[in-house]
């Protein structure tokens, strides 16, 4: 059974371990990195934060574990740094668990993992800059990705696989319709020409770009006026602003281009831009996307939640088994 794995993730306890596998600069989607919180628990380095079986995990450890997981020195909040615990805690027993089991990860597994996090980067340099980012070197990364495998073997002879029916997807689509909605949209492009601050040369403009729109309805190709006409930053592009709902464009332009017909070209508008026309090629009506296009990511979603919880209770279990004394957060 493969439990689906995120930044190298292996999940259970509802916790993640995360190793930053991912470069993201322009990412618009959840970050692998969480951030620091603000501090409200100081941990003692020399303490004995929890034991496991007769065996410490130091507040150092915990702290060194924070600053992984933040990318910083600030420790997080005490619920938090109790839900750092008890996923470190999982940890072991699960490493505890692969011993006894006498379960082991081949080389080339390791070498194979640890390629496929060099090839997000890149560059070798990008590559050491996340191992320096994440407090790890060549060696740090091969223990951890070892100690990622080994877990992921403990689950995979453990915990038996919890299949998804069509019956359950079906269910999920079916409460959950505001997940699959599509908004109107609008394909457009436009021909944007500036106006004087004073607003002096604004009739000139005007008459140029009524110069224009006559020849695009006359069946001038509306991208090569933009090319050759356009002031803005879509000009090179042939003016186009590709997709868009309602509240993206401003309220003049967003009012213009819904209330046009497919391949009409607009009059004048006018924004703090300048002043512009548009032309409109696609209008899609709001709608819902149908089971058959996001079955497999509502499957996915779906597999992931009911084996989280499989691994979830696998963990627990472990746990009551073992002897575990806390003592975080206690004078």
């Amino acid at each position: 059974m493969k439990i689906k794995k995120t930044c190298l993730t292996i999940s259970f306890l509802g916790m993640s371990l995360f190793l930053h596998a991912e470069p993201q600069p322009h990412s618009h989607g959840p970050s692998c990195n969480h951030g620091p919180a603000p501090a409200t628990n100081e941990i003692s380095p020399t303490a004995t934060v929890a034991t496991v079986n007769g065996k410490s995990i130091s507040g150092q450890e915990l702290l060194d574990e924070i600053k992984r997981m933040n990318r910083g020195p600030n420790p997080t909040t005490l619920e938090q740094q109790m839900q750092l615990l008890d996923f470190m805690i999982g940890k072991m027993l699960l490493l505890k668990k692969a011993d006894e089991q006498k379960l082991v990860v081949a080389t080339a597994e390791i070498d194979k993992e640890i390629s496929s996090v060099k090839s997000r980067y890149p560059s070798t340099e990008e590559f050491e800059k996340f191992l320096q980012q994440n407090g790890l070197d060549q060696e740090k990364l091969k223990k951890d990705i070892s100690q990622n495998l080994l877990i992921q073997k403990v689950f995979d002879k453990n915990v038996a696989k919890k299949e998804v029916t069509q019956e359950e997807v079906k269910a999920f689509y079916d409460g959950n319709s505001q997940y699959f909605k599509k908004p109107e949209q609008v394909k457009a492009s436009h021909i944007l020409l500036k106006v004087k601050e004073d607003g002096s040369d604004k009739e000139a403009v005007t008459k140029q770009l009524m110069d224009i729109k006559k020849q695009a309805v006359a069946g001038a190709d509306f991208a090569e006026l933009a090319k050759k006409h356009s002031q803005g930053p879509s000009g090179p592009g042939g003016g186009d602003l590709g997709q868009f709902g309602r509240g993206q464009m401003v309220p003049a332009f967003e009012k213009a281009a819904f209330s046009m017909n497919i391949d009409q070209v607009s009059d004048v508008i006018e924004t703090q831009f300048g002043l512009h026309i548009l032309k409109v090629f696609e209008k899609q009506e709001p709608s819902v996307t149908a089971l058959k296009e996001v079955e497999g990511r509502i499957k996915d979603h779906l597999d992931q939640q009911k084996n989280g919880q499989a691994v979830a209770a696998y963990v627990k279990d472990l746990r009551t088994k073992a002897k575990v004394e806390v003592s975080l957060g206690k004078s």
